[in-house]
């Protein structure tokens, strides 16, 4: 019988095989960019982008949540985060920012980020960053 940790283990596992990313940015540009750039991953199987989460949608009810939530955090994307976290706990949030100051990556860390890019870095960074994380374990964000 598998115990719990198994099986988040084996979802994980699972979840490498098959990743899907959610792409949240109000600048269409970057969206479509960063979709058409991580589609080079053969990890990610699945790019969903939008311009917002609407209030009416419940992230944490979608039957297949996503493995990754890209975050442009630009236009008061932090308390974004929150919400995020609530309802998406085993995600992994990614918040991508022009802002090159440490405290803005602490707060958005702090508001439950996993992680913080530079927007000028993501050509060099985000591929690696990915894959590093679809190495884990799936894990509850505490």
């Amino acid at each position: 019988m598998l115990g719990s940790e198994n099986v988040i283990t084996l979802l994980g596992f699972l979840a490498m095989q098959n990743a899907s990313v959610l792409i949240i940015s109000d600048n269409g540009t970057l969206r479509q960019t960063i979709a058409e750039f991580i589609s080079l991953l053969e990890e990610i199987k699945f790019v969903e982008i939008t311009d917002s989460v609407h209030p009416q949608l419940n992230l944490a009810n979608k039957i297949s949540p996503p493995q990754f939530v890209l975050l442009d955090a630009d236009n008061g994307g932090l308390t974004l985060v929150k919400y995020l976290r609530a309802s998406l706990p085993y995600t992994k949030i990614i918040v991508l920012t022009s802002y090159d100051l440490d405290i803005y990556c602490q707060a958005a860390k702090q508001s439950g980020a996993d992680d913080c890019v530079l927007k000028v870095d993501l050509a060099a960074k985000l591929h690696p960053l990915l894959r590093s994380y679809l190495q884990q374990p799936l894990r509850h964000h505490s």
